[in-house]
């Protein structure tokens, strides 16, 4: 049975995407409140109710697609892509629109100054969507990238256990322990076969190699089987000499 595709959606429950959310949302604030446009810098006061607000759009955003990966990974990715990036701008918003609400009741939460509830929603709105956004082709990019090591080091593993197949090497061995007695010149040799083929194989693809030395390596494979096939196994060889690397 085949095992199902990995989610395309980017993983929010990782703690490193988390944390570069959190950092971000942050990073974000601390633009806003030392440069700001229009108005003085903002105060102990004002800078820490931001902070707040930020963080906590960013952690309901992180917690929402983190539930919800599964479901979106069902959708199509254009389709998807558009839902979680919905998700923080509808977070913004219904944020924004408690935040004006509670500034309502008590006033002076937002500033000295009177604010447009409108404005405030739609502006914390179009801002959360440029930072989702941002966010979340991060995120995807950081994903993709863990999936290819991840993938690359599967096959790396895979070929070498391809290469080393335990059958030659029990084979190969019997045979040498059958010549250590009667033939121990012929088993040392044999171990120094067996042991530049184990060595080629886990080195492989490292480096160049030439013609040569890769007809040198069948021929020591071909000498290991001959002591087990013996007489059964001939070989003829075609080749021009010397041979060239190309």
């Amino acid at each position: 049975m085949r095992d199902p595709p990995e989610p395309w959606v980017p993983d929010f429950c990782r703690l490193s995407t988390l944390f570069a959310v959190i950092v971000g949302a942050e990073t974000v604030v601390a633009i806003l409140g030392f440069a700001p446009l229009g108005r003085e810098r903002w105060d102990a006061a004002e800078f820490g109710t931001a902070s707040l607000f930020a963080q906590w759009i960013a952690l309901v955003s992180a917690m929402l697609l983190c539930r919800m990966r599964l479901p979106l990974a069902q959708l199509r990715p254009a389709v998807g892509a558009l839902i979680a990036w919905s998700i923080p701008v509808s977070v913004a918003g219904f944020g924004a629109w408690i935040l004006v609400r509670i500034d309502a009741g008590i006033g002076g939460l937002l500033g000295p100054d009177p604010v447009d509830p409108a404005r405030f929603i739609t502006r914390c709105a179009a801002l959360a969507g440029l930072i989702g956004a941002a966010a979340l082709r991060y995120a995807y990019v950081q994903d993709q990238w863990r999936r290819q090591v991840s993938a690359q080091a599967k096959s790396e593993v895979d070929a070498l256990q391809a290469r080393i197949r335990p059958h030659f090497l029990f084979n190969s061995m019997n045979s040498i322990a059958s010549l250590v007695r009667i033939d121990p010149v012929r088993a040392e040799r044999a171990v120094e076969d067996l042991s530049d083929l184990f060595r080629a194989a886990l080195g492989a693809g490292e480096g160049e190699s030439t013609l040569a030395g890769e007809v040198e390596l069948v021929e020591r494979f071909l000498a290991i089987e001959k002591l087990r096939l013996g007489d059964r196994l001939g070989v003829e060889w075609q080749r021009v000499e010397p041979l060239r690397h190309r």
